[in-house]
């Protein structure tokens, strides 16, 4: 059984067990290329799966007229979810995936950069322990999290690049098949570049792009000839959109062509919106199972929610208040006990006990949630330690675990800082460099995020150029000068 590329090319079977890159430019048919790889897994019995950062690929259920059934594939995440997602479960759902041997696209356009790492970095480390079958898995716009250079200070980065480059290493081992596709050819990391057998190049224009591939070929030098290789970087800017090399290097599949590729038959939804062109919408999708996959993400949703500072510290909050009220509530059954009547009915007793015990309760909720907090704290004191060493920081900054930074910010308005507005200031320089969106925002310093008071705020902060305009949103660089 063969890999229908194009209307005259096909690719033996073998191709989908080797590791390949895809180098291009925008538009250049980088997807559309992935898109019949996946068409052609699901035709040859093989289980695809792609990592979608820009909703690209949800149409792979329609058809290319929108107007039949596409593959049954589950996407996870995004605004076209059959399963939602949440940040902190992408270790459980690559136990799922390893278990469903269904094609899937996990869809992460609606999460923030600093969300999606925190997503993959447990996602491919879980992967790589649990797979055991074979899994084709096409990682796009792969440069964001295996680069070449880590760009931040999360330490999911760095995870993530080091469980990418073991799956690219050795995930051959564990039946996952990896395919690296990247507009940005510089920015991915050459370490798993040089790993793949089978490059495959679209248009390419800048010069620094155009180096990456120049390197790949290099690498490859005792098995593609210089010739070849000129002939790449001669064309390489100038070529049709579609139009690729085909490179192989691995000794099972010698192969170097140029190549127009077919068009997907399932529905592109990475199109661009033209001016004066309406885009066009798919009408039928594939239909799947989902009720005991959905059993099992909702309890793994409710899992990671348990497990979020964000929500953790919002339910310290409300029971803090609940406290408060049932100790006034008990207190005035107590006083009016006493004033009106001088024996307690039962009633009251059954009243008063029923109060006790919840009390007890959200006390004992409370200790755990304080209990996870100072650990948290500690932690996080005893990193702080290790980087000062490393690396002084320009200013001290509060977090878990700290008292809380005083904020003493000019204003061009000569106005002082409202409460609203330092809580908000407080929680961003607090958590600098990191941005959050303004729900994530108002929900950290309890504020409602749709109130005036919390955006007429916020604007008040981006007009003094304290924090960064758009979302999401983080203290301004100039804070910290």
């Amino acid at each position: 059984m063969n890999l229908k590329i194009s209307e005259s090319e096909s690719l033996p079977l073998d191709f989908l067990s080797l590791r390949n890159v895809v180098y291009g430019g925008s538009g250049a048919g980088k997807t559309a290329f992935g898109r019949v790889i996946f068409e052609e897994s699901v035709k040859c019995g093989i289980v695809p799966g792609v990592i979608d950062l820009k909703a690209d690929w949800w149409g792979l259920k329609s058809s290319a007229d929108g107007k039949s059934d596409g593959l049954p594939v589950v996407i996870f995440g995004g605004d076209h979810a059959d399963v939602p997602i949440h940040e902190n479960g992408g270790a459980e759902l690559a136990e799922i995936l390893a278990e469903l041997r269904q094609p899937f696209i996990v869809d992460l356009e609606n999460f923030s950069k600093t969300k999606q790492l925190k997503f993959l970095a447990p996602f491919f480390d879980r992967l790589y322990d649990k797979n055991r079958h074979p899994l084709k898995l096409i990682c796009d716009e792969s440069d964001r999290y295996i680069p070449q250079r880590i760009l931040t200070k999360d330490p999911n980065a760095a995870i993530c690049l080091g469980a990418g480059e073991d799956i690219a290493k050795r995930g051959r081992k564990h039946g996952i098949f990896a395919m690296f596709i990247s507009q940005r050819n510089a920015d991915l990391n050459k370490s798993v570049t040089e790993l793949c057998d089978v490059a495959t190049v679209f248009r390419t224009s800048g010069p620094n792009d155009q180096k990456a591939v120049n390197d790949w070929f290099e690498a490859k030098g005792s098995v593609i000839t210089s010739e070849q290789r000129e002939q790449v970087m001669q064309e390489i800017a100038g070529m049709q959109n579609g139009e690729e090399f085909f490179c192989s290097a691995h000794p099972h599949l010698k192969m170097f062509k140029k190549v127009q590729i077919r068009m997907p038959w399932t529905f592109d939804s990475s199109a661009t919106p033209e001016i004066g062109k309406e885009l066009l919408q798919p009408k039928k999708f594939a239909k799947i199972e989902l009720d005991k996959l959905g059993e099992r993400m909702k309890a793994t949703i409710e899992t990671a929610k348990a497990n979020d500072p964000v929500l953790l510290k919002s339910e310290l909050k409300r029971l803090n208040a609940e406290i408060q009220k049932l100790s006034k509530q008990a207190t005035a059954e107590t006083i009016k006990t006493t004033v009106e009547v001088p024996v307690l009915s039962a009633e009251e007793k059954n009243l008063l006990r029923r109060v006790g015990s919840e009390l007890e309760i959200i006390q004992g909720k409370l200790q755990i949630a304080l209990a996870g907090f100072e650990r948290a704290g500690k932690l996080h004191a005893e990193l702080s330690q290790k980087l000062e060493r490393i690396s002084p920081p320009k200013m001290a900054v509060s977090n878990i675990g700290r008292q809380p930074i005083t904020i003493h910010a000019p204003t061009s308005d000569g106005e002082p800082i409202g409460k609203c507005e330092r809580a908000i200031l407080t929680f961003l320089v607090d958590n600098y460099p990191n941005a959050f969106s303004a729900e994530d925002v108002g929900q950290a310093v309890g504020y409602s995020h749709n109130s005036g008071g919390f955006n007429n705020a916020l604007s008040r902060l981006r007009t003094l150029e304290l924090i960064t305009r758009g979302q999401p949103m983080k203290a301004t660089d100039e804070f910290f000068q």
